[in-house]
């Protein structure tokens, strides 16, 4: 992909006004300065929240930096912020391992350099964060759970993508609906096993495509006709996946005699399978 911009120095910011623009100077001579990359922090020294936060939202933040600390390996007061400047050729030479599935580009970069045996040499400059000025936050219970999808691939070093950890809790999520289910039809309405499981599985594919459909594959999201025929795409290779948890459970069963293992390699047999062929055709 062609640069947009032939600049020394490239700055993020987001454009709803409560950063403080005129930091940027300073930000700009740290880098000159020697330090790889600057951050406009809230949290150091004089920096402050200060009226950009609601109470919940700043124990959300603090709970996040204090998370995030735990894989970038550094001290970093806003490892969170939306506000930075990093060298040019510093950002070129990342950009191609940056996560495709995340939203906090400073944390993914600052952990690809340590990963890659390269520690930044990090400044930042303390900023009031202000009120608002216009447009609504973007936090939600939506991007919180993607956030903790993020956080656990990079404490498994980018071996597990964002996206898989994100579909493992959708189809755990959907055990609960299947068990729910298969528990309303059998005990409460009385239906036989078979149907009941019928039901249970239905409604379980129907969750966890919908779940998906809004958390994991947020920036794939279809809609329209399009979400009808993926939702019948979805179950038809879920329904696969389940013919392979059973064939690879049952092989192993048969060599250990451990219901326990063969089951759990079967469940994360079909999980990687569905997650994989999923990926291409439902979600492409």
């Amino acid at each position: 992909m062609a640069p947009s911009a032939s600049t020394p120095y490239v700055a993020v910011i987001d454009a709803d006004h409560q950063h403080d623009e005129r930091i940027i100077p300073q930000m700009l001579q740290e880098i000159i300065g020697g330090a790889d990359l600057a951050i406009g922090s809230r949290y150091a020294a004089a920096g402050s929240a200060g009226d950009g936060l609601s109470g919940t939202r700043l124990k959300g933040s603090q709970l996040a930096t204090r998370l995030s600390s735990m894989v970038t390996g550094q001290t970093i007061s806003d490892p969170m912020s939306g506000f930075f400047m990093v060298r040019r050729d510093l950002f070129d030479a990342i950009a191609p391992m940056l996560s495709k599935e995340g939203f906090k580009i400073l944390l993914d970069m600052v952990v690809i350099s340590r990963r890659q045996g390269r520690e930044l040499e990090i400044a930042e400059v303390p900023y009031i964060f202000r009120s608002r000025h216009a447009g609504e936050s973007k936090m939600s219970s939506l991007v919180v759970v993607q956030f903790l999808g993020l956080w656990f691939s990079q404490l498994t070093g980018g071996l597990l993508p964002t996206s898989f950890l994100l579909f493992a809790m959708v189809g755990a999520s959907g055990v609960v609906v299947h068990m729910t289910v298969l528990a309303i039809f059998t005990a409460f309405l009385a239906e036989g096993f078979v149907i009941s499981q019928i039901v249970a599985t239905l409604a379980a594919m129907t969750w966890n495509f919908f779940l998906n459909n809004i958390l994991t594959y947020s920036d794939k999201k279809l809609k329209g006709r399009n979400l009808w025929i993926g939702l019948v795409g979805f179950c038809a290779i879920c329904s696969l996946g389940g013919i392979a948890n059973i064939s690879v459970a049952s092989a192993i069963y048969d060599f250990r005699q451990q219901a326990s293992i063969a089951g759990l390699a079967g469940a994360l047999m079909s999980s990687v399978f569905n997650y994989a062929v999923t990926r291409v055709f439902t979600w492409r």
